[in-house]
């Protein structure tokens, strides 16, 4: 007979320690998908480890990917040592930055190896086009997920928030062409404010 407190088949917790072929799988299916980085990497993390394969909580996920941006280096990979180190110690790390970052790897050396004639080409200005929603829908995704995280108390939303309120004003100034130092001063000053409000 199991206990109320005990974790139940479908937690993390439950969930044997993935082995390295597999890892190595479900990171490659993130480097293929984490088109754009930074902030647009959160959501290709979130449901591939904590929803499809239930390795992390998606907690885990997201404290590991805000400490990946604390440290010099790319997101992608950062967050991926950071992410698989529980998972199965120094040899998932290794094995999970090396595929996260492969298909990126192949994908630009195929780019370089023939620049000269994708630069002429007239469908490359058309495959970019098509990049840039896929990049900002990632990003709204990333933001909603901050915004609404699973099982988020009350007391979370002002900060969550503020990030919201952040990205858009950071985004519409870039649209702008407004200087960078505005954006930077309202991630200061706008979680203080909101945390105020009665």
């Amino acid at each position: 007979m199991t206990t109320p407190d005990a974790p139940g088949p479908s937690s993390p917790t439950s969930t044997p320690r993935p082995t390295l072929s597999s890892l190595a799988l479900a990171y490659a299916a993130i480097g293929c998908a984490a088109f754009g980085g930074g902030l647009a990497a959160l959501p290709v993390f979130q449901r591939e480890l904590a929803t499809r394969r239930r390795w992390l909580t998606p907690e885990a996920v997201s404290d590991a990917f805000a400490a990946a941006q604390l440290v010099p280096g790319v997101i992608l990979a950062n967050t991926a040592v950071l992410t698989a180190l529980p998972l199965g110690g120094r040899p998932a790390a290794v094995v999970a930055v090396l595929a996260a970052c492969a298909p990126a790897v192949l994908l630009v050396s195929i780019v370089a190896l023939g620049w000269t004639a994708l630069q002429s080409h007239p469908l490359l200005p058309l495959v970019a086009s098509g990049l840039r929603p896929a990049v900002v829908a990632l990003l709204l995704w990333a933001a909603w997920r901050l915004l609404f995280p699973a099982r988020q108390s009350p007391s979370a939303l002002p900060a969550s928030l503020s990030v919201i309120l952040a990205i858009a004003l950071a985004a519409l100034l870039f649209c702008l062409r407004i200087s960078p130092v505005l954006p930077i001063l309202a991630v200061l000053i706008l979680p203080p404010l909101i945390r105020r409000r009665p």
